[in-house]
């Protein structure tokens, strides 16, 4: 057995662990987020049998055509409200997880919930406090509470449970979609390939992006976390017979079947 296999072992142990004392706290002192979880039942299986389509914030996304999107579901994340497929397209469900826009970018948070007014936001339960001193509507926000590692195969996708926490909010859509019932889950603006760049670049960019603040080692060493997330993802949709395709050009996220949108 080389290094890697054992401190890889040394570290599941660990998250078996956490996930257990989680999950207890959960279920016997978590009462709050129990019961801002409760209305996620009215999704379950929502859209069983359908598709949907999943829209990172990478470069590639700049040069979709939204006609391909017509009367598809869709779902957007954090500052897709910027680009320009924001103006043809409103998502059906909108995935906010980064903690900055509970603090720092909380007031762009109910800028966007504004922007979309008939769209399903999808949040972490931390969020609840500052949803509630915004005065923001709770009747389209759905909670969902994610305090478990993932680590082999172990994944949570129920969304009225202790979820997977996920490093990327690509994740968190897929696994709300699985929830949902959809069974083909397509994902564009998903180019994987940030690492690469001296620079931050998303699809709402106009030659203005900003410098790296994060060091490559330690990007690589999420990016590593996340494609293990999306792996996990893979073996868990072929369990239960979804499918999920990458339609993003170039993509460097090699978990999925990949094509091409004018195919499908």
């Amino acid at each position: 057995m080389n290094k890697f296999s054992i401190k890889e072992n040394i570290d599941n142990s660990i998250f078996k662990t956490y996930n257990i004392f989680s999950n207890f706290m959960f279920r016997f002192v978590n009462k709050k987020e129990k019961n801002l979880i409760k209305k996620n039942i009215t999704l379950k299986n929502i859209h069983q049998g359908k598709r949907c389509f999943i829209l990172g914030t990478g470069p590639s996304l700049k040069n979709l055509n939204p006609d391909y999107l017509k009367n598809e579901i869709t779902f957007g994340v954090n500052y897709l409200n910027r680009s320009e497929i924001s103006k043809h397209i409103k998502p059906d469900y909108y995935c906010l997880f980064d903690n900055r826009f509970y603090s720092e970018d909380k007031e762009y948070m109910k800028t966007i919930i504004n922007q979309f007014p008939n769209t399903k936001f999808i949040v972490r339960t931390k969020a609840h406090d500052t949803i509630k001193n915004l005065g923001i509507n709770e009747e389209n926000i759905y909670y969902q509470y994610m305090n478990t590692y993932q680590y082999k195969d172990v994944i949570e996708v129920d969304m009225c449970k202790n979820m997977t926490a996920c490093m990327n909010v690509v994740l968190g859509c897929i696994q709300s979609a699985i929830y949902m019932g959809f069974k083909e889950i397509y994902l564009l603006g998903c180019d994987f390939n940030s690492f690469a760049s001296p620079k931050v670049i998303h699809c709402y960019d106009n030659n203005d992006s900003p410098d790296r603040v994060m060091s490559v080692g330690f990007e690589l060493k999420c990016y590593s976390a996340v494609a293990y997330h999306h792996y996990a993802l893979k073996d868990y949709s072929d369990r239960y017979g979804i499918k999920i395709y990458n339609l993003t050009p170039n993509s460097l996220l090699d978990a999925y079947e990949r094509c091409k949108i004018e195919e499908i």
